[in-house]
């Protein structure tokens, strides 16, 4: 009797056990990705460093890649440091793609940030030289 006691114990805690992990790691997945408040900060601080640099005295007066805009001192301290760049313009943070893409004479540029889909649903941000940030969601996101 003791020892059937002890098993159904044993039973239950590993249960408990896991059901724990389970519940840990489903909390921890959002936890990985930028809340949509950081993504929205994300935004405006490429914003404010790309108008920066465009509009320094003696600049070039050119807007910039992603690449070049991380490499730039001015833009260091403003955009995030957790940013991975995956080519020229593309890069990943924390569960979003970034893409910033200048035009060929440098005089515009197109920014997006969007959520990798693989981590379900989250609000994408897109926004230009003018500075104007424009909220999304993809189709079948509520």
């Amino acid at each position: 009797m003791k020892a059937a006691t002890i098993r159904v114990t044993s039973v239950i805690l590993v249960m408990f056990g896991l059901s724990v992990g389970v519940h840990s790691a489903r909390s921890a997945a959002p936890a990985e990705r930028l809340t949509a408040d950081e993504a929205l900060r994300l935004v405006r601080q490429i914003n404010t460093a790309e108008a920066t640099i465009f509009l320094v005295k003696d600049g070039d007066h050119q807007y910039r890649t992603l690449s070049q805009l991380l490499a730039s001192p001015k833009a260091k301290s403003q955009v995030t440091a957790l940013l991975n760049l995956t080519d020229e313009s593309t890069g990943t943070v924390q569960g979003y793609t970034v893409q910033l893409l200048a035009s060929p004479d440098s005089q515009h540029y197109s920014l997006g940030v969007t959520p990798d889909t693989s981590q379900g649903c989250g609000p994408a941000f897109f926004s230009s030289e003018a500075g104007i940030i424009y909220p999304a969601k993809a189709l079948g996101c509520e």
